[in-house]
């Protein structure tokens, strides 16, 4: 009997070099490196107001800008991906970004891709049967889907 395997893997950090929401917001609004260095000072002073500020920022994103956005992939990953996909495996997306931004990395990788919240991706597997598991992931918040899987891809 062949076994059910599953392979998950994760967007920012992981597939997509850099957080997926803030490297839209630098680039739509393209942001100066200075502009960039006080956004990420903010962002050690206080994460809840750097958070709110650049999730503001990106709603107001069109649509247009995000479905023609090219963004700088890892290709060490996306060789895994695919290779995944052609042997079989059942391979999903699981990510905190953004829905948005979620679509569009469906389309581009044309897997499934799934939002969850931040520590909470194991409520995604919930929902997938699967007899091997195998996570892709840089985020410590992975954690949780981490100790479920047979072989871990740490990036």
């Amino acid at each position: 009997m062949r076994k059910m395997k599953l392979a998950v893997f994760d967007l920012d950090g992981t597939l997509w070099f850099n957080n997926s929401h803030v490297d839209l917001v630098y680039s739509y609004y393209k942001l100066k490196k200075i502009h960039i260095y006080a956004i990420k000072i903010i962002g050690r002073l206080s994460h809840k107001y750097h958070m709110k500020f650049l999730n503001k920022k990106f709603e107001s994103i069109p649509d247009e800008f995000i479905n023609n956005f090219n963004p700088k992939w890892n290709e060490n990953i996306l060789s895994i991906l695919n290779a995944e996909k052609d042997a079989g495996t059942n391979v999903i997306v699981i990510t905190n970004a953004p829905e948005r931004i979620s679509n569009f990395a469906q389309n581009k990788l044309d897997v499934p891709v799934y939002h969850a919240g931040i520590g909470k991706k194991d409520e995604v597997l919930k929902n997938f049967s699967y007899d091997e598991l195998s996570v892709f992931s840089d985020n410590k918040t992975d954690y949780n889907i981490m100790e479920k899987a047979d072989f871990v891809g740490l990036v």
